[in-house]
């Protein structure tokens, strides 16, 4: 399992349109991975009083790690505010009923709060006692697939309540499982992978700070013993930590443990270890202050701005153009399908690579449901090409697709914005970015989403991009103020003929309305008027537009336009815009299925 994470502007614009969106927030979060000193042990009445009631400025969701727990006080799978009582909550040391446990979340959250006292922390937390990094925490592992599934339904709970986030880093507490000699010889080679795959799989691919917290002499009196599994572990732990980019320790030496059982650490340990966590996470954060994966001493040596985590603005961060090969400072060079060719039942897709990097091609024939069709995809220079034979795997049929411009999102928030740039399979026609108005929320031809903060998940499968504060009476004056959005298809002087045009919608309430247009020469012709979205905040409906065929060797800018009644402001959401060419090509209703592709980088 994956988290599909994708490119994404981390600059997110709320809106606020309805009274439940009025504390929307933008998040900053942790994540919390490990064993039962991650989980915790501590007893909270040895912390101090202040940090036994519930810290109102941290938020925190964490999902249990034992069925049949019964000293957790907290309730799980659910955002909340911070506070004891999501420790491992069984056969606590001393086992006392009814101790309310806890793990490092409750230091290292209210330390961050306090050193980011502008910024909103949010924490997830998934762990489990007694658990190895071997197997369990492995790429197959089932707790590993646990901690990926909670991460998933931790962020989605996040925007699904009106927020927004960026992921900032994760600390691990682990080891001790590890101790064995065999297991011990592999730990930092596991540890290694470990961190490659959350990056991989969580962060898209940025090196975030990743914070491990060591094995400590408290637990294994023989730690200085080079013929023991814990020094082994140890030593792996500070290399990993040392040789790993925006990886750093978290020295858990001098934590309390329980005296009767000494590998679980005290409530005093507990406070410790989670302030040790994060004062690493305070400095590894200092070493990039724009949270796009490249340190600043990096960032002078590409010339990228180390205050800008997109510096040239194309929706990429620069740490994800760093590992993907593209340029950070160049607005044109970005990580995309730069091509489609079909030939026959023949496809062939393009896009640019990087040697060492490798990719995985996917296709769909809805939109919705996506399958591999090639696995870890080497690159083998600046441009990699995948081809394949629909006919050989019975693929559906091409069509001709003009221009394709899909939201997609699997981040729940971290829009896919590259993906406004269409994936043409016709040959001859390029279609440019999406282009905003000026007047919508956020404005400028550079906010080209905002954050999905009323609205459900669509039919369409993806969250969409939505648009807000709509508030004028007539195409006309939407058209004055700047409530639009446009894209020009390109055609190079060749002749291309168009059928029809489709996308999914809704709106918040109600009131909303659509015209399309397209533009030859200066000649504006709308091809719908005064469309209502489904409202209510219902599941976008999908709309499809049959015009008369034309056919055209110029640009054709197609234009939608938004406008209300005077006074509201209606939130409307579109996802999946999809205009067709006409060439080989049936009526909407009887389209053939319609073979896409998408490329990931690993």
């Amino acid at each position: 399992m994956k988290i599909k994470y994708v490119p994404a502007i981390m600059t997110f614009i709320l809106w606020g349109i309805a009274s439940t969106v009025c504390q929307a927030k933008h998040y900053k979060v942790y994540l919390i991975g490990g064993q039962s000193n991650a989980t915790g042990r501590g007893d909270a009445s040895q912390l101090p009083a202040g940090l036994q009631a519930a810290q109102t400025n941290v938020l925190f969701y964490y999902h249990k790690t034992l069925t049949g727990a019964d000293n957790n006080t907290l309730p799980e799978d659910t955002w909340i505010d911070l506070a004891p009582g999501s420790g491992h909550g069984k056969n606590s040391p001393p086992a006392t009923p009814g101790v309310i446990e806890f793990g490092p979340e409750v230091t290292f959250g209210h330390d961050l709060a306090a050193a980011f006292p502008s910024n909103n922390i949010a924490i997830l937390k998934y762990s489990h006692g007694g658990s190895n990094l071997h197997t369990q925490w492995s790429a197959t592992g089932d707790l590993y697939g646990v901690f990926l599934t909670t991460v998933e339904e931790g962020l989605a709970a996040l925007t699904a309540a009106g927020h927004t986030y960026e992921l900032i880093g994760m600390i691990w507490q682990q080891g001790e499982a590890d101790t064995s000699a065999s297991n011990a010889a592999n730990y930092e080679a596991n540890l290694t992978d470990l961190i490659a795959r959350v990056r991989t799989d969580v962060f898209g691919g940025l090196s975030l700070p990743f914070v491990i917290g060591g094995l400590s002499s408290n637990q294994y009196s023989d730690i200085t013993n080079s013929s023991t599994g814990a020094y082994t572990v140890r030593l792996a732990q500070e290399t990993v930590a040392a040789n790993v980019d925006a990886a750093g320790f978290a020295d858990a030496d001098g934590c309390d443990t329980y005296d009767d059982y000494n590998i679980h650490l005290s409530g005093v340990g507990q406070a410790t270890l989670g302030s040790a966590h994060a004062a690493e996470m305070i400095a590894l954060e200092a070493l990039d202050v724009d949270y796009d994966g490249l340190s600043t001493d990096r960032e002078n040596e590409l010339g990228t701005d180390p205050n800008n985590p997109d510096s040239d603005g194309d929706g990429q961060k620069d740490g994800f153009e760093f590992r993907a090969g593209t340029s950070p400072t160049n607005a044109a060079s970005l990580f995309k399908v730069t091509g489609i060719a079909v030939s026959n039942n023949d496809v062939s897709i393009t896009w640019p690579s990087k040697a060492g990097n490798e990719y995985t091609v996917e296709q769909s024939a809805d939109l919705i449901v996506w399958e591999e069709a090639d696995l870890d995809y080497p690159a083998d220079g600046t441009h990699t090409v995948w081809s394949q034979s629909l006919s050989e795997t019975n693929g559906p049929v091409m069509t001709t697709v003009l221009a394709h411009y899909d939201a997609q999102t699997g981040n729940n928030g971290d829009f896919n914005t590259d993906a406004f740039d269409s994936v043409d399979t016709a040959n001859s026609t390029t279609a440019t970015r999406l282009v905003q108005g000026g007047s919508l929320s956020g404005g400028g031809s550079s906010a080209f989403v905002l954050a999905n903060a009323l609205f459900n998940t669509s039919a369409s499968g993806s969250p969409g991009f939505n648009l807000a504060d709509v508030n004028l009476a007539s195409q006309s004056a939407a058209a004055t103020a700047g409530d639009w959005f446009s894209f020009t298809l390109q055609t190079n002087g060749e002749t291309v003929d168009y059928d029809s045009l489709s996308f999914y919608a809704d709106q918040h309430s109600s009131g909303a309305k659509v015209d399309v247009s397209y533009s030859v020469g200066g000649t504006e012709t709308f091809v719908l008027r005064n469309y209502a979205p489904v409202g209510a905040n219902a599941s976008v409906a999908l709309v499809e537009v049959d015009f008369d065929n034309f056919s055209s060797s110029e640009d054709v800018v197609w234009t939608f336009y938004l406008y209300g009644a005077p006074g509201t402001a209606n939130g409307t959401r579109f996802d999946d815009i999809m205009l067709y060419g006409a060439s080989g090509e049936v009526e909407t209703a009887d389209r053939p299925a319609s073979a896409f592709y998408r490329v990931n980088l690993q």
